[in-house]
């Protein structure tokens, strides 16, 4: 929306984004990228005004993996069109010692191009050249990956498996694992080392996506899975996903108490609340959802917890009603 103002005789137009948040997004900066010219005509130099306060585009640019210099530098550049350093420099306030390697930064990286006259002359590139530095991201993210499973492959071949003594003291013992990012690894092991059965006994699925490729994957292997979870139409779409992998599947209402047991050998119980602010039933079934609570975990290959787990799985599951019958 265009705002007319007149102040001490003087007219000033400026241009107010609605957002439905008041904090900056890289939204602001490419509206501004993209309307730079326009904003100009109405004496708009310097920031996109939005209700909520004033937004500099500088520590957007920085987000983007720009440095100080650098963001300054390209901002100038945005606001004044073909320019010498000399002139980019003071607008920025980058030292002239520093400015010449900030512009040949930004010229490497696709954002800037050089006019080879004496002195030279720098402009900035459109906006779309600002995916240059989401492809450099993604390439740096991929090379850290690859060297850490290098790292991992490395360590994994010096270090031994414990001792058999020390296996057999796990399998007599209560582990603890604190937090939902532990919690959903355990399952994932459990899920990828089941042989014959798994048994789980869950809420509202909001996590399954993440699991879903090891579902298919050890459901065209044979592992035979039973499910108590909650069936309603909150949960409809993801219930018959599973349905369609062959898994039997029964509603439950449980809140409290989660876990899981493995071919009949080692069983987890999970127990989650949510954080302060968090109601459960202002986040019910959204996928995602559950990492507004707090979670731990207790496991254990333990033959008398593992068989007093699966006799407690049991007793709902008897009592369960069948989930195609109840969406059919």
């Amino acid at each position: 929306m265009w705002i007319h103002h007149r102040h001490q005789g003087r007219c000033f137009d400026f241009l107010v984004v609605y957002l439905q948040n008041s904090d900056p997004s890289a939204d602001i900066l490419m509206f501004y990228l993209k309307h730079r010219t326009t904003l100009h005509a109405f004496y708009f130099f310097h920031f996109v005004i939005y209700i909520g306060g004033v937004v500099d585009i500088v520590p957007l640019l920085q987000k983007l993996g720009l440095s100080e210099y650098e963001a300054k530098a390209y901002k100038v550049l945005l606001d004044s069109g073909i320019v010498t350093a000399k002139h980019v420099s003071n607008l920025s306030g980058i030292p002239l010692t520093r400015i010449y390697e900030s512009l040949v930064s930004l010229e490497k990286r696709g954002l800037v191009a050089t006019m080879e006259t004496r002195p030279k002359r720098y402009r900035a590139l459109g906006p779309d050249s600002l995916r240059n530095l989401i492809e450099e991201k993604r390439r740096r993210v991929e090379e850290e990956v690859k060297e850490a499973e290098n790292i991992y492959e490395t360590i994994r071949s010096v270090v031994s498996e414990p001792p058999s003594s020390e296996v057999e003291v796990e399998r007599e013992s209560f582990w603890i694992f604190r937090g939902r990012d532990n919690c959903m690894r355990e399952l994932k092991r459990n899920l990828k080392e089941a042989r014959e059965e798994i048994k789980l006994f869950v809420g509202d699925l909001s996590w399954i996506d993440e699991v879903m490729d090891i579902l298919e994957e050890k459901s065209k292997e044979g592992v035979k899975f039973k499910i108590l979870c909650h069936v309603n139409k909150n949960t409809e779409e993801r219930v018959r996903k599973l349905l369609n992998l062959g898994f039997e599947i029964r509603s439950w209402d449980e809140e409290i108490i989660k876990g899981n047991i493995k071919d009949g050998e080692k069983a987890n119980l999970t127990f989650k609340n949510p954080r302060p602010g968090v109601r459960r039933k202002d986040t019910y079934g959204e996928p995602g959802s559950d990492r507004l609570f707090n979670y731990e975990l207790l496991m254990s290959m333990n033959p008398v917890f593992v068989k007093m787990v699966e006799t407690y799985f049991e007793s709902f599951w008897k009592n369960g009603r069948n989930a195609r019958e109840l969406l059919d």
